[in-house]
């Protein structure tokens, strides 16, 4: 931490270890010197930020003695509030009001009230928003991961909570070094069973459109790859076009780069309904048919799937049962149950005209039967 450092942000960085850490009432504080040295302020700094937690009643100072925890930061970790967070990366797009919904329901069924909040895909905001929510004493979160695919930087946060089995449940995926109880589709076989399909249909030159920046894009290449080697057929890893979330407010604009790098593919494997319906755009804009040109197969079985110009065949994912599910086992945390984990939904395949029924012209290899 630089110095002169407002102390304001000191004070959140105080607080944040008083509610994460292990202290019990009376434990004596670190001294300002430690402190001083910890987080490179200066002295004044500090005793500002110190002079804050006293007053909001978190930190007690003893004349000659030192600074102690008070009752407050331990009943702030064990009094019942009835209330849960629900963070999520957006609120409004794609799936995410149907899963919201689900949620909503159970806990309201449960008499508990709802804290919730959209990290916009941010690792920064997820930590501010975390805190805000721990700050207001919520009894468990459910959490959906933010870049779940690279490493995280509120990993030692995390930690810290599950070291005091603060009830917390992600939903869609997990951080890879942090085991945090998860309900999630099965998403290698999501990918397989897309993959699959097309290769039933004697498709040979199969490419892919995916997110980089989270664990689903990831397993769903997986499946991908293991659909290929399970039928002896190899896989071109150039014809996969990786974006990131951020990069889906732009996804037109990426139309030539994209277009191009599936040119010579007879048939692609979607991240989700929504690329797939804006890939089914691109394609139809420049003149190609679909399936006839390019067969699509996409994952989530969503409400695009029936409404995109060729409707979708999609692998479908219980949306609404992630939802509930993860509600259910985070009050079963709450009320201090054990319940195992990871919960992995299997998914199934729906067929629409996206795909087609026969093999693509260009296919050549007339090993697999459809």
């Amino acid at each position: 931490m630089a110095s002169g450092y407002k102390f304001e942000k000191l004070q959140e960085v105080i607080a944040e270890s008083l509610f994460t850490g292990a202290w019990q009432v009376g434990d004596r504080f670190q001294s300002e010197t430690q402190l001083c040295n910890k987080y490179n302020v200066s002295r004044q700094t500090v005793r500002k930020a110190m002079d804050a937690l006293v007053k909001d009643g978190l930190l007690i100072r003893k004349r000659g003695s030192g600074t102690y925890i008070t009752e407050k930061v331990v009943a702030n970790r064990n009094v019942r509030t009835h209330n849960v967070g629900i963070l999520v990366t957006y609120l409004s797009d794609y799936i995410f009001p149907i899963i919201i919904k689900e949620l909503e329901e159970v806990f309201s069924g449960a008499g508990y009230t709802v804290q919730l909040a959209s990290t916009g895909n941010s690792s920064k905001r997820e930590r501010e928003l975390l805190l805000k929510m721990l700050n207001n004493n919520v009894d468990g979160i459910i959490l959906e991961p933010t870049k779940s695919a690279l490493p995280s930087p509120n990993t030692d946060l995390y930690q810290d909570l599950l070291k005091r089995n603060f009830p917390m449940v992600s939903i869609h995926a997990t951080y890879s070094d942090v085991d945090i109880p998860s309900v999630t589709l099965d998403d290698n076989e999501a990918g397989f069973l897309a993959a699959s399909h097309l290769l039933a249909l004697r498709h040979t030159q199969i490419g892919a459109i995916l997110k980089s920046d989270d664990l689903q894009g990831h397993q769903r290449y997986r499946g991908i790859l293991r659909a290929h080697s399970q039928n002896k057929i190899p896989f071109d890893d150039k014809n996969v076009f990786w974006y990131t979330t951020e990069d889906i407010s732009r996804f037109d604009n990426l139309e030539p780069t994209i277009l191009e790098r599936l040119k010579n593919c007879s048939a692609i494997v979607c991240y989700n309904d929504q690329v797939a319906f804006s890939y089914e755009k691109m394609l139809l804009n420049s003149g190609l048919n679909i399936p006839q040109d390019q067969a699509i197969a996409s994952i989530d079985d969503s409400k695009y799937a029936p409404m995109a110009p060729v409707p979708l065949t999609s692998v479908h994912s219980p949306i609404g049962e992630i939802g509930k599910t993860a509600a259910e086992l985070l009050l079963r945390l709450i009320n201090g149950e054990k319940i195992e984990h990871p919960h992995v939904f299997r998914p199934t395949l729906v067929r629409r005209q996206s795909s087609g029924t026969t093999y693509h012209p260009l296919a050549k290899d007339a090993s697999i039967k459809p």
